[in-house]
């Protein structure tokens, strides 16, 4: 296969790229607004324009009416994504269970329903009247214990007779993860109004949680009930080479495919206009989870908000007063589809961005090892980009390894079109990483393309992640800041090719020449477990070899959805008075 075209079709844009080798690949790409909404209310018509845009673009003929001349293959977040709505009986146990299943499915959260969240009875189902989830990941109790509380809940959900996103009088899917006790007295009691799943309870017991089940099930549910009722996705299906894959299953699929390639662990943030997505991979192994409202446009103000104006003012160089950055982040607030004016909104964007990243990595550690995110175990989570995990429990099928993360990868608008020097700033501001870390980006938003070509063809899907998708930016060697006394790592070694590389660097960030293809065998004083033994070998990248001595960031305030998890576990889930 020389020739194939890949479409994205996005919650507010349709990306196509045809994809061609003569004596190398290379791609060409074309964009049009996306059209599941009024007044088209059908993705084809977005789809084909974008097609039509790349034929004039390439001066090649892709299409023959509707129907595609090459090999078809279509990502699809358009919807905005997963929204859910979760449920438990008591916030700080069953529901903060059900949280982690739905962000490790890669949901955003609209609410969380708990006994005790602090809201009477008709406070829930006039909050929930107004919300419209793409599906109910239902929790609560543990497995033997009382039946009262999940029914209440059912009642609570029958009564705000929720609809779904796309389609206003279909089922709404309920994914039932709760007491399996209770199980056929919820289903009666929501009802045909809902479209009723039960799996595995996620905490069947105090001290154990089972989140797989559940995260299998809003997958295939995702596919099969919500995004095959986005208008005109039926004529569009008729149209593919392969299965319609969502966006972010796309990415996880070609992330997986290249971490078996580096026999390492990768991290990669895909930072968007109103979320931001974090990906572990290993061994083939993905997993996901998504901070809703922290973007670059439509959340840009909640990110300065959640982040702390201290932590954005540390990632920002030049300084900017701190009225002057709320009146540029207020006027983006506005206007969240306006690109930066001025050199200094782009920087500031970029010092956002890091924020952004920083942030939704720690909530990603934290759900994936399955501990609550306080404000201390923030600072515990991140260091795992240098170790190798969080705190307590690991997901399944992500093993800890000593050395951490082997490469971090930054996607999304603003990691491609800025400057390369820009992007591994970005990138070492948001994950800070301990140890050594090669840093890269996506060229141009090609990963979840390729993404969609993995199930067919993984070996071109491979070979074109490396080949043209990914561009590396070097590798940085860090370590935290000792508890006394400044930061010093000194390094010497040689390239392949024998020149000398020798630095030393105290509280400061130095940027060495070891250019892309080019490696260099290092030793690194003082000797530190994080480092993969002595010597050990680096890879270059546009911007080089960078050897960072700054020390770790303040960890930043605790995230909004978090508390103190009960410890240890409650031996039965007390239900607060109704």
């Amino acid at each position: 296969m020389d020739r194939f075209l890949i479409v994205d079709v996005g919650s507010t844009t349709t990306k196509a790229t045809l994809f061609t080798k003569r004596e190398k690949w290379r791609y060409e790409r074309a964009e049009a607004p996306t059209t599941v909404e009024r007044p088209h209310e059908d993705v084809l018509v977005g789809f084909l324009a974008a097609v039509r845009e790349l034929e004039t673009a390439s001066g090649e003929r892709l299409l023959e009416g509707e129907r595609p001349l090459v090999p078809l293959y279509v990502t699809s977040s358009a919807g905005g994504g997963l929204a859910m709505v979760v449920t438990g009986l008591v916030a700080r146990v069953t529901s903060r269970s059900a949280q982690r299943a739905a962000l490790g499915a890669g949901a955003h959260l609209l609410d969380t329903i708990a006994l005790d969240d602090g809201r009477s009875p008709y406070g829930k189902i006039e909050a929930l009247k107004h919300l419209r989830p793409d599906m109910v990941l239902f929790a609560g109790g543990f497995d033997g214990e009382a039946l009262s509380g999940p029914v209440f809940l059912a009642e609570l959900l029958r009564l705000a007779d929720l609809r779904p996103k796309l389609t206003e009088d279909a089922p709404l899917p309920v994914v039932y993860a709760g007491n399996v006790n209770a199980e056929d007295l919820v289903r009666e009691t929501l009802g045909d109004g809902y479209l009723f799943h039960p799996v595995p309870n996620i905490r069947p017991e105090g001290d154990r949680e089972n989140l797989e089940p559940a995260r299998r099930a809003i997958h295939e549910i995702f596919m099969d009930h919500v995004m095959s009722r986005a208008p005109g996705y039926s004529r569009l299906l008729d149209l593919v080479f392969a299965p319609i894959l969502p966006t972010p299953a796309a990415f996880s699929a070609i992330l997986a495919l290249a971490s078996e390639r580096i026999e390492g662990r990768l991290l990669a943030v895909d930072v968007g206009g109103a979320t931001t997505d974090v990906f572990t991979a290993e061994a083939g192994e993905v997993f996901r989870t998504v901070s809703a409202n922290l973007g670059m446009s439509y959340s840009i103000r909640n990110v300065l908000e959640t982040a702390g104006m201290e932590t954005v003012v540390g990632l920002l160089a030049p300084p900017l007063g701190e009225r002057e950055i709320w009146n540029r982040i207020g006027e983006k607030h506005v206007h969240p589809t306006r690109l930066a004016p001025t050199a200094a909104d782009l920087r500031l964007e970029w010092a956002t961005a890091a924020a952004a990243v920083r942030r939704a990595v720690a909530e990603h550690l934290a759900v994936r090892s399955g501990v609550p995110l306080s404000r201390g175990e923030e600072e515990l989570s991140l260091r795992s980009i240098g170790r190798g995990g969080g705190p307590g429990r690991r997901a399944p099928g992500v093993p800890a390894r000593r050395h951490g993360y082997g490469q971090g990868l930054g996607s999304g608008g603003l990691f491609s079109h800025a400057p390369r020097s820009a992007a591994a700033r970005m990138l070492l501001g948001g994950l800070a990483p301990v140890g050594t870390t090669a840093l890269a980006v996506d060229r141009a938003f090609l990963f979840p393309h390729l993404g969609a070509l993995a199930a067919e063809h993984p070996a071109l899907a491979t070979r074109l992640f490396f080949e043209l998708a990914e561009v590396p930016l070097g590798t940085v060697v860090a370590a935290a800041r000792p508890r006394r006394g400044p930061l010093r790592i000194s390094i010497s070694g040689r390239t392949e090719s024998g020149r000398t590389v020798a630095a030393a660097a105290e509280g400061e960030l130095l940027v060495l020449p070891l250019a892309p293809g080019e490696t260099a065998v290092l030793s690194v004083k003082p000797k530190h477990p994080l480092f993969p033994g002595d010597p050990f070998r680096v890879s270059g990248g546009t911007e080089g070899l960078f050897l960072d001595a700054r020390g770790r960031p303040p960890s930043p305030p605790a995230l909004p959805f978090t508390g103190a998890e009960p410890s240890p576990p409650p031996p039965r889930e007390d239900l607060p008075s109704l």
